[in-house]
């Protein structure tokens, strides 16, 4: 007899549709709240994904325009620059056409306005006409540079008389000078002055008529043109003039003398040549970190170009070409970017994944909240393509509306947190958002499409298993789970945790090589604990998961050796469903865990900026004795600086820089000569700068002071570089010389790690010597010389007033407070903390919203299993007791695994930060110091119990709510 197909097996896939949406909005009006709950997480899953690069782009941005804005306002043109020897009006315009051409090729969305156009004349050598007076053979020249006046009239202040114009009587130029130019020559507006020609350009006399005493604006493109110049032989003063005068007059001039038989120019104000400057405005705000590449290789591509094509012009040679920050800040700050995309990347990579993760959870506790549901209409004879089909639509449709709104609401979140964490000057790089949104939320799609695209796929893997189960395959699942999870069937708790101990060994056998210290090393172990965060977690969850039930059987069994139903009750529960208690641990211990290594992470980064300050300037001030007090003593320096309003402490010492041999290698070492009875309580010193503390090493110091008078040599606490390089030891001795050349005879007192404050690269040694015995010594080894002190220490308070009064009165001196708020505003620093607070953010809202969620989903589940218990006779209060057990193993469980889980990954933070160390000069003299904060440690724990106990009121409200009756009744099946 012939089988015959059911009807529903036969139709396709488009008959189907009707019955699919029909079901899909039925149970839509079911769980239109759950939908909505799983849809806003799935919306704040997308919305962090596309955060992090967003405010990534504002930070970086934000720091390159600052690099360009901070430079020197002439230093922010392009400016291109043209030597010539016979410089014609024909030539002038072939090159400006030449070098219009190129930047409009290359550069026209980066330069706004027309070019300043500027010739710089060779110098004139003034004959007559001053009051200024010079020694017998001193020259006064005049340098010329000439401009477009209109272009300049708004950079520049008149002070008494006009702007110069073309010549307007006889066979003067006229020409303005500044206020200090004209003082020292001695003229004023009206003034005749009369010059000669360089010998380069022959014979000839200009005669000058000063018409205008002018100031120069800071914004100016080459403010220091127009600065006067002495030099042994001559002293040089700069003078303005319009180009509509000038240009005629050097069109027939030619330059006849070769030096040394080669066309050259000098560096400096006395030119032989002719040149010629065309400054074009940088569009700072058409730069950002998206098109920095880009724009990287069109300069490049810029100054290749103007010299091929200036390079074919006769008579002249370009020099250097092209010029300005364009082409000087944009190639070293690609070092920086490509520092933080790194970071961006690491970060994007954890924060993903824990946003999938809750996401993952949500959805398939979604799917499980509706397996009744499901099984339901399986045995009630719709197909698994309805059933599935009308859960999938569900989850496409939840994606597809996080997928278009948020981006959108990241853009929003990016911009809230960057007025906050960002300065006022540079909120102008939140343009590359607001100026496009649109396109600025398509640059992140991919990640948003990646978020949810895993997001669907997770949901459609759950649904799929459910489709799988009738009511009565789902009864025996529900009853005690039978089909071993896909991780625990091919063993990958063993496989990640083979992986985490690999990786171990690999990492301590590079740590303590011989190669350690080594760039690429550094690297290599900078790069292996970004990827570790993973491996820990995912071995240590999937090793959780495979103990959980061991421990809750062995519980379990000691809950029914007891006499407390509630704890056997709770357990008994736990052991028959793992899934729902299982979820809840880990969602709560990887928050736990999360929160715990970005909040480190957050606090040793600020810490780095601290110590770098401290670091580099080694006090509160420091630098070089200023000039009042140079050639006096020890004693008279440091009283004067004592008496200074907000000082609190002073210490004057020596230092240089000398070159020795260590083998085949020339090593610079620098020596400081410090006050030992003052130095250790002005200074700021680090336990990292040594074993001992600095009071006991300024002691042994003070305790060798005779041996300088009575042998000869002085004792030195020498750095791990110079330990190393020499191959010295305690008591063993070396020679270096004094920077007059003179021998000194050390002997190693100690060894401290580093010295703060003097290094100039990394790659420079140091050590630390008693003042007075290093004086005493040098007086010998030189025949009676005097080492004058030349550096000083400050201590200071802390209060506004202290730091106006020190600043003002030494403003030369390196100031720790200063450095240490340029390098909190560094935008690296910037994007790395608030890539940290997103991934604290990130943990909050996965322990917090999955706990809470998972918990609804649970009790609202086991409804029934708690009003039976009612039924039976348990009082609401043991209710309550059983979840009180529950929610208390939950948390305890999740807080060690998390605390464990967080302890692991801090460990990483210093191989990581190698990698994200934006403080260069520091990398390799002071390693990194992870830093545990107590109080945000409490805080997030705190929170964590917190999300415990709503939790916990959460689930008992809504056991108690329903009516015994409604709960009990017969469901449809």
């Amino acid at each position: 007899m012939a089988t015959t197909t059911p009807t529903l097996s036969r139709q396709g896939t488009i008959t189907l549709l009707p019955a699919i949406v029909r079901l899909a909005w039925w149970r839509f009006k079911q769980m239109w709240h759950v939908l909505l709950f799983t849809w806003l997480g799935m919306l704040a899953m997308v919305m962090l994904v596309c955060a992090v690069p967003l405010f990534s782009q504002v930070a970086m941005t934000a720091g390159l325009r600052n690099e360009l804005s901070s430079a020197l306002p002439y230093e922010q043109r392009t400016t291109f620059t043209l030597a010539s020897d016979h410089p014609t009006s024909a030539q002038i315009q072939q090159a400006q056409q030449a070098i219009s051409q190129v930047v409009n090729d290359n550069l026209a969305s980066y330069t706004s306005g027309a070019p300043h156009f500027s010739v710089q004349m060779p110098a004139l050598t003034i004959v007559s006409g001053t009051t200024a007076t010079s020694g017998q053979n001193t020259q006064r020249l005049l340098g010329i540079t000439s401009y477009t006046m209109d272009q300049i009239a708004g950079e520049l202040t008149v002070r008494q008389g006009r702007l110069p114009q073309a010549q307007t009587t006889g066979n003067q130029v006229e020409i303005a000078l500044t206020s200090e130019t004209a003082r020292s020559l001695g003229v004023h507006v009206g003034s005749i002055i009369t010059a000669n020609l360089p010998q380069s350009l022959g014979t000839g006399t200009w005669t000058m008529r000063v018409v205008g005493i002018f100031s120069v604006h800071t914004n100016w493109e080459s403010p220091n043109n127009f600065q006067m110049q002495s030099g042994d032989n001559s002293t040089f003063y700069p003078a303005l003039a319009s180009n509509s005068a000038i240009s005629p007059r050097i069109a027939s001039l030619q330059v006849q003398l070769a030096l040394d038989g080669k066309r050259f120019f000098k560096n400096g104000t006395d030119v032989p040549f002719f040149l010629l400057h065309w400054s074009y405005p940088l569009n700072i705000g058409q730069v950002n970190a998206n098109n920095y590449i880009t724009l990287s290789q069109l300069a490049s591509n810029t100054q290749t170009d103007v010299s091929n094509k200036l390079s074919n012009i006769p008579g002249t040679f370009t020099v250097p070409g092209a010029s300005g920050e364009l082409f000087d800040i944009l190639p070293n700050y690609v070092n920086r970017i490509y520092t933080g995309e790194v970071v961006i990347s690491a970060s994007l990579i954890l924060i993903v994944g824990l946003v999938l993760f809750l996401v993952s959870m949500m959805v398939s506790a979604l799917i499980e909240r509706q397996a009744a549901t499901i099984a339901m209409l399986r045995s009630r004879g719709a197909t698994r393509r309805h059933v599935f089909g009308t859960f999938a639509a569900q989850g496409i449709g939840l994606g597809v509306a996080a997928l278009l709104a948020g981006p959108f609401v990241a853009l929003l979140l990016v911009q809230a947190i960057a007025r906050w964490m960002l300065p006022a000057n540079q909120q102008s790089a939140l343009n590359v958002l607001t100026g496009n949104p649109i396109t600025a939320a398509l640059s992140v799609g991919w990640y948003a499409l990646f978020a949810v695209i895993v997001a669907v796929f997770m949901a459609i893997v759950a649904i799929r298993r459910a489709t799988a189960l009738d009511m009565l395959a789902f009864r025996r699942e529900s009853a005690r789970e039978t089909r071993a999870p896909f991780w625990r069937r091919l063993h990958l708790d063993l496989f990640f945790a083979l992986l985490v101990c690999i990786g171990y060994v690999a990492y301590t056998y590079l740590a303590g090589s011989a190669f350690a210290d080594n760039g690429a090393v550094q690297v290599l172990l900078g790069l292996l604990a970004l990827i570790a965060p993973l491996l820990i977690l995912a071995a240590g969850i999937t090793l959780f998961l495979r103990l959980f039930p061991l421990l809750l059987r062995l519980g379990s069994n000691i809950a029914m050796r007891g006499r407390k139903a509630s704890a056997m009750l709770a357990l008994a529960q736990m052991e028959r469903a793992l899934r729902p208690a299982a979820r809840m641990i880990l969602l709560l211990a990887l928050g736990t865990a999360f929160a715990l290594f970005m909040l480190t992470s957050i606090a040793t980064q600020r810490q780095r900026s601290i110590d770098a300050a401290a670091y580099q300037v080694g006090a509160d001030f420091s630098g070089s004795i200023s000039l009042p007090t140079q050639g006096k003593s020890l004693a008279q320096v440091e009283a004067a600086y004592q008496h200074t309003a907000g000082v609190t402490s002073a210490t004057a010492g020596y230092s240089a820089s000398v070159a020795a041999n260590a083998g085949q290698i020339t090593t610079i070492n620098d020596i400081v000569a410090v006050d030992a009875d003052t130095f250790a309580r002005t200074v700021s010193w680090s336990s990292s700068y040594a074993d001992q503390s600095l009071s006991s090493l300024m002691a042994l110091l003070v305790s060798h002071r005779a041996d300088a008078s009575t042998h000869d040599v002085v004792y030195a606490l020498v750095d791990d570089g110079m330990w190393k390089s020499l191959g010295l030891s305690t008591g063993s001795s070396f020679i270096l010389p004094t920077s007059d050349g003179f021998n000194t005879h050390f002997i190693v007192a100690g060894r401290v790690h580093s010295i703060p404050g003097i290094y100039d690269d990394t790659f420079n040694y140091g050590m630390i010597v008693d003042y007075q015995s290093y004086a005493t010594a040098y007086a010998k080894d030189s025949g009676g010389g005097t080492l004058a002190p030349n550096t000083i220490w400050l201590q200071t308070g802390s209060d506004a007033a202290s730091l106006t009064s020190v600043r003002h009165a030494y403003p030369e001196l390196r100031d720790r407070r200063a450095i240490l708020d340029t390098l909190q505003k560094d935008d690296l620093h910037v994007n790395i903390i608030g890539l940290l607070g997103a991934g604290v953010a990130t943990a909050l809202l996965l322990a917090l919203a999955g706990t809470l969620f998972s918990a609804w989903l649970n009790a609202s589940n086991r409804l029934t299993s708690f009003a039976i218990l009612r039924a039976l006779g348990m009082a609401p209060g043991k209710i309550a007791a059983v979840l009180l057990w529950e929610l208390g193993i939950i948390c305890a469980a999740a807080l060690v695994l998390g605390v464990g889980l967080g302890y692991l990954l801090t460990t990483l933070i210093g191989p990581v930060l190698y990698l994200t160390d934006f403080i260069e000069n520091i990398r390799n003299g002071m390693p990194p110091q992870v830093v545990i904060s107590s109080l945000l440690f409490a805080i997030t724990l705190g929170t964590i119990i917190c999300i415990c106990v709503i939790a916990l009121a959460l689930m008992a409200r809504l056991v108690s709510r329903p009516s015994l009756g409604q709960t009990l009744r017969l469901n449809e099946d």
